[in-house]
């Protein structure tokens, strides 16, 4: 007879088999949409090999858990501890943001929603955030004086961590009226897009790149770089450029926001040209949903 194959080798032969690297998510959603089944992508199916690597760890840990707690010996026999082993990250500190983390990978693993893991999972606050929301805050892991050229580029033009190393100096255009465009040429999802930038800083760094022999217009980025306070930072000096008072618009053209901030009321169109411009939606009904996301890096 053949060894049984462990927890932690069934768990990476299944996550294995879903991986569809390369494979556009946003054409999968757009085909479940056409024959019906709305706009979701595959549950099967593992697009970002970040994320792979990320549910990978999250399914392994729990793997082991059930192993030494339970004794199991099946990944399958291992589910009904699910809601269990979640319950019990909890209870042990771990942020929401971890929990839920854990639950999207288990019911990855066992093709379910997070809703049938049998826990009820912890509510996320923006309020309890502070690891790179703020460039202030992990300057004592990062010299800022060392990485200008990194820090002006994302504040220019709100580039996503493998956005800002993916650019390349002809990705940059300076148009006759002076206005600069960044072309993205794969973001979130491997959609491109084409940022304008609110100043020439993307410009004279792609000439620097291009006098100095260099391809990429960056380097190299520290693993500290806290690239989504620089995005932030882009997505509020947008927004404070393009917002009309919210007061004086019609209800249509108002933003209202729910849960934390409830009662504060945005620009409606300022925020979709900033939800465009950081690449969260390229078009209609995607765009408008993802406006909520906005509020996050706007104040």
């Amino acid at each position: 007879m053949g060894s049984r194959k462990s927890l932690v080798r069934q768990v990476q032969e299944r996550l294995g088999s879903m991986t569809a690297f390369g494979r556009s998510k946003h054409a999968d959603k757009q085909e479940n949409r056409q024959q019906g089944l709305g706009c979701v992508p595959d549950r099967d199916k593992l697009y970002s090999f970040s994320a792979t690597k990320n549910y990978l760890a999250a399914a392994v840990r729990f793997a082991r858990w059930t192993q030494a707690a339970h004794h199991c010996r099946n990944i399958d026999e291992a589910q009904q501890y699910a809601g269990e082993y979640l319950r019990m990250r909890e209870a042990e500190n771990y942020s929401a943001w971890t929990v839920r983390l854990d639950a999207a990978a288990l019911a990855k693993l066992y093709q379910c929603r997070t809703t049938e893991l049998d826990a009820p999972l912890p509510v996320r606050h923006r309020s309890d955030v502070t690891e790179h929301r703020n460039s202030e805050t992990i300057l004592g892991h990062y010299s800022e004086a060392k990485n200008a050229d990194l820090a002006a580029l994302c504040r220019s033009c709100g580039l996503r961590r493998s956005e800002a190393a993916a650019l390349r100096a002809d990705d940059v255009t300076r148009r006759p009226d002076g206005t600069v465009l960044v072309r993205v040429r794969s973001g979130k999802g491997g959609k491109a897009r084409t940022v304008t930038a609110l100043n020439d800083t993307p410009a004279r760094l792609a000439e620097k790149a291009a006098a100095e022999g260099r391809t990429r217009v960056i380097e190299h980025i520290p693993s500290r770089a806290p690239i989504h306070a620089y995005r932030a930072e882009f997505a509020q000096a947008l927004y404070d450029r393009e917002a009309r008072d919210a007061s004086a618009l019609s209800v249509k053209e108002q933003y209202r926001c729910r849960g934390e901030r409830r009662g504060m009321v945005y620009d409606r169109q300022a925020m979709a040209v900033v939800s465009r411009q950081l690449g969260h939606g390229q078009n209609g009904d995607a765009e408008s949903k993802r406006l909520d996301v906005v509020t996050s890096y706007i104040r």
